[in-house]
């Protein structure tokens, strides 16, 4: 028998929650998201046809607690896009609408997208 034998589990990382803790997270997310879903016609998810203009942009970021220079970074584009679509000099992509006013109808926090 090793000595690091009877140590037990392993401490999880700094600053990370145990995996047990993140498993247990994820399940509750998702019964919350069913739970909307269920809540929520299909067929008004689809009825997006048109895309946020800056206003509407900011609004929507505002709501779901994003600060406007972090925008671009949370979507996967470079700060400064972000902030053009904010601004009104880049038109939203309608994708993103799509998906801004999904996770808003469904209750979603940016940290679960």
């Amino acid at each position: 028998m090793h000595k690091d034998d009877d140590l037990g589990p392993p401490e999880p990382a700094m600053g990370r929650p145990p995996l047990a803790k993140v498993h247990d997270r994820s399940i509750q997310v998702r019964k919350s998201v069913r739970a909307n879903l269920e809540r929520t016609r299909i067929s008004e998810l689809t009825e997006v046809t048109k895309p946020f203009n800056a206003a509407e942009f900011q609004r929507v970021i505002d709501e779901l607690g994003v600060a406007r220079t972090e925008v671009g970074n949370w979507l996967g584009l470079s700060r400064r896009q972000g902030e053009r679509m904010s601004s009104g000099h880049r038109d939203v992509p309608l994708m993103l609408t799509k998906l801004l006013t999904l996770m808003l109808r469904l209750g979603l926090k940016p940290e679960q997208v």
